[in-house]
């Protein structure tokens, strides 16, 4: 194990943090793989110079309800094979097509797994498959580069139907992640871009909320919003997660971040899973599990039924009745299961009774009813905003951006209203739904050079290990090692930046380290999520990487070791003083 001695900390320093992203481009193309739903936009740059809101967005057709939308559904079907067939709402209409023959069963049919990189550990995601919906499983780098890859390729299209030329290696391609992921799941969605055919020299991340910040910031309607001191908070709401950021404008034009990225599993998904509960409350959980299992794409249908439904609620509705669509095998079913059985037509949440009429296809019910199905999510939402807002740094935030899909919820909307009267709540708008898109917008915008974030805070502790004279203030729970007549502590975590730390885009660390006598010529850098570890093997510590240093080693000054740190990735440059030699090693989280 390689051993340091710290020596002393210089000070920070900028360098350009995309100097091996290509410059010479033409177009931006962004993608987002959502949770629920996903998509792509692009522009030119000569547009994006003449009019920055000139970006195309493809128009999708959903064949179960004829509705044109800006994404398509984020699903993906293999053969029996394992072989790619298709993607989105094309994936959706051969899967169910193929279950109503019942042909379906040796295909691989995946769904909303975006969900399943929430919470991954580097461990998990070395050997991550996913669970299709007939228990098979696939590697899951394999089930997002292809998504990734019918994405990419859908844009390729569209771009030369439209009558756009160009060379591939002049595209800017831009991939938008939660900013909630660790940076390990952030590595892995750039390791399965790379897999699907973009080369990291054409490929930025963009956080997604920093994406709808953005266009936000950048949209003609919405620059009244924003001056030097204002603070602000940003919440991505999307299917599955719902991303938190938060910021001051600095004077100029750029952003501190106020907050690490937070948010947990809080998106819309959870309120079409109250209404599936609901559902089973009245036709019987063992009933709509058979219903699933024996008729999937009428399932599929009632699902798509509740997501169109719920987005027509509005927060003063509570006189009026709420409808749904029921498949008629499910009708069946209950049909035959009601002959045997004494079924009640109502419905009890929180000690309130209500009453369900059944109609033709439909049922009804009250709005009142329909809205409970938001109260968890919405909750957690609040209870997380007023936990920002009631701390010290989040003092003077005054502006809340309602961004992703589950933002075009006036529930939603209108419950943040009502929980901060104090603070202006806005949708980065031109049109109605607009909150869906903006992340997109917004990456097209950043693709191009707009990017606004000029400090963010960091999400873990850096650092690496090193060998310490024994201090027993500080190593006291160790026994000292004695080396040479010395005590010696082994193991010591020595930081190079704390977490919540604000840290300037493009910066460097430099720190010089004396070396060992016994040193191997690996120099090993930690993470933790405590703000002051003590140990390298701490359980909150883990090593997420390591650069080697051949012989020989510097005799007196020992090694000046530069660390920029990255969005999903560190690089360091280790320097032999003695001989001028650099060792320079990129670590994207390495899975």
């Amino acid at each position: 194990m390689g051993n340091f001695t710290s020596t002393e900390k210089a000070e920070g320093k900028e360098v350009n943090a995309q100097q091996e992203l290509d410059e010479d481009y033409l177009f931006v193309a962004a993608i987002d793989l959502g949770t629920t739903y996903s998509g792509y936009s692009f522009s030119s740059r000569d547009d994006h110079k003449s009019n920055p809101n000139s970006h195309h967005l493809r128009q999708w057709r959903d064949p179960s309800n004829n509705h044109v939308s800006n994404k398509t559904s984020t699903c993906i079907l293999f053969d029996p094979k394992g072989e790619f067939n298709s993607f989105g709402f094309e994936a959706e209409k051969k899967f169910y097509h193929l279950a109503e023959d019942n042909k379906h069963e040796d295909w691989y049919f995946f769904k909303s797994f975006k969900m399943q990189l929430y919470k991954k550990n580097l461990d998990d995601l070395r050997d991550f498959q996913l669970t299709a919906q007939n228990g098979k499983t696939m590697y899951g780098l394999n089930v997002f580069s292809q998504s990734i890859r019918y994405l990419k390729d859908a844009f390729l299209r569209h771009f030369e139907e439209a009558g756009f030329k160009c060379e591939k290696q002049d595209i800017r391609w831009v991939l938008t992640v939660p900013a909630i992921w660790p940076e390990e799941a952030i590595s892995f969605m750039r390791k399965a871009a790379e897999k699907a055919g973009i080369i990291e020299q054409q490929m930025k991340i963009c956080l997604e909320p920093e994406a709808a910040t953005i266009f936000t910031y950048e949209s003609e309607s919405k620059k009244h919003l924003f001056h030097p001191g204002r603070k602000f908070i940003v919440v991505d709401a999307g299917g599955g997660t719902v991303d938190v950021t938060s910021y001051e404008v600095l004077k100029g034009k750029g952003l501190k971040e106020l907050f690490p990225p937070s948010g947990g599993d809080w998106g819309g998904n959870r309120v079409n899973e109250e209404f599936l509960s609901l559902l089973g409350d009245l036709f019987g959980t063992d009933a709509l599990k058979e219903f699933r299992q024996s008729n999937s794409s009428e399932y599929h249908e009632l699902e798509k039924s509740i997501e169109i439904s719920k987005g027509m609620l509005k927060d003063d509705d509570d006189d009026t009745d709420f409808t749904l669509k029921i498949p008629g095998a499910l009708w069946n079913m209950d049909r035959h299961r009601s002959k045997n059985n004494n079924k009640s037509n109502e419905i009890t949440r929180e000690g309130e009774t209500y009453r369900i009429e059944q109609r033709t296809d439909k049922i009804r019910f009250s709005t009142k009813l329909a809205k409970a199905c938001f109260k968890q999510p919405i909750y957690c939402i609040l209870q997380h905003l007023r936990s920002l807002l009631n701390c010290s740094t989040g003092k003077g935030i005054e502006l809340i951006i309602m961004a992703g899909g589950f933002s075009n919820s006036m529930i939603l909307l209108d419950a943040v209203k009502k929980a901060f009267p104090d603070v202006q709540v806005v949708t980065p708008h031109f049109q109605e739904g607009e909150a869906a898109w903006s992340v997109l917008r917004g990456a097209v915008y950043f693709g191009h050079g707009s990017n606004l974030i000029e400090y963010r805070r960091c999400k873990k502790t850096y650092g690496f290990e090193v060998t310490l004279p024994y201090d027993v203030k500080k190593h006291g729970e160790r026994q000292p090692v004695k080396v040479n007549g010395e005590n010696r502590c082994y193991k010591v975590f020595k930081k190079i930046i704390e977490k919540n730390e604000p840290l300037k885009e493009n910066e460097t660390r430099t720190e010089t380290v004396g070396i060992e006598p016994d040193w191997d010529g690996n120099l090993q850098f930690y993470a933790s999520d405590k703000k002051n570890p003590v140990f390298t093997d701490e359980e909150s510590s883990w090593m997420f990487g390591k650069i080697h240093v051949d012989k020989p080693f510097p005799k007196k000054s020992g090694l000046e070791i530069k660390i920029f740190f990255g969005m999903s990735e560190i690089e360091f440059e280790v320097t032999n003083p003695d001989n001028g030699i650099k060792v320079k090693k990129r670590l994207l989280f390495d899975i």
